[in-house]
């Protein structure tokens, strides 16, 4: 009787030491994808999940993520459909919070057997939301050591004549850097406030260029017209896992006219690209983009 009860007590043991392991795994989890239907369209494999935040900070937006996605049949057999990198989802959620969100993988091969699927993600990278209140702090502290430079000028006993002009230029110079920092954040802030992302839908070569065709959507809170200057980077993998960075390209004067959550598509060419015959996926990063607004 009491080897059984030693036994039991053990395995009870056992049982809480899996779970605070188990816990203590989960605790390092922030934003999780959970597949909730799949489909395919025009030769595109579309996910349809739920994004949920199950960390303890508030994410604005998921600057990176690696999505693969696996579908099974009814007898058991299972295989990794799709693996994309996904950047710049705008999600906007507090800790509990989800979002419902469809992510597209274009070129995946029709499985017609498919029954279940399941997500897997990695490589996550994110923007948080109290990142944006720490520059306002910053702004506050710097206001307020303008006013005590400006207390410390009014004390100034009259006969200091010498001193006190040069504490006026002093001053004025301080003020000038201010001034400055202040432009420098107006600037930044203008930056933050448009912002436009390019989707690629399909790639595929045509008369010895590269066509990418997408969509490009303004997530930002501005009305942009034009895109004066974005460049443009085109990454291929193949079902190895190699990747080749084949084309990058400064694009200007492009016509969007997107108010704030408007998409509209587009098809970039990239000149001079030589063909690569097995590459299965591909991806896109922007960066230097310089806007023409409208009211």
């Amino acid at each position: 009787m009491k080897k059984a009860l030693k036994s039991v007590i053990a395995a009870l043991f056992l049982v809480c030491s899996m779970m605070v392991v188990s816990a203590t795994a989960f605790a390092d989890a922030v934003l999780d994808f959970e597949v909730t239907e799949v489909g395919y369209e025009n030769g595109v494999l579309k996910a349809t999940g739920v994004f949920t935040n199950s960390g303890d900070r508030a994410i604005e937006k998921v600057n990176k993520v690696d999505v693969k996605i696996f579908l099974y049949n009814d007898d058991g057999d299972s295989k990794e459909v799709a693996n994309h990198f996904f950047t710049d989802l705008a999600v906007q959620l507090a800790p509990g919070e989800s979002i419902e969100y469809t992510l597209e993988f274009p070129d995946v091969a029709e499985y017609e057997d498919a029954t279940q699927w399941s997500a897997e993600e990695g490589d996550w990278e994110f923007t948080y939301l109290d990142e944006a209140v720490e520059e306002v702090v910053v702004y506050e502290e710097e206001v307020v050591y303008e006013e005590e430079v400006v207390y410390e000028e009014e004390v100034v006993y009259e006969e200091e004549v010498v001193v006190y002009e040069e504490e006026v230029v002093y001053e004025e110079e301080a003020v000038a850097v201010y001034e400055d920092e202040a432009v420098y954040e107006e600037a930044a802030v203008e930056d933050e406030a448009a912002m436009l992302d390019f989707q690629i839908t399909s790639v595929y070569f045509e008369d010895g260029k590269l066509i990418a065709t997408g969509k490009f959507i303004n997530t930002g809170s501005k009305n942009i017209e034009t895109v004066e200057n974005v460049y443009v980077k085109i990454w291929l993998y193949n079902e190895a896992g190699d990747s080749e960075q084949a084309a990058d390209h400064v694009f200007s004067g492009l016509s969007v006219h997107l108010m704030p959550g408007e998409e509209i598509e587009y098809t970039l060419e990239f000149a001079g690209v030589p063909e690569y015959t097995d590459a299965t996926a591909w991806d896109a990063s922007e960066e230097e983009w310089t806007y023409t607004y409208f009211e």
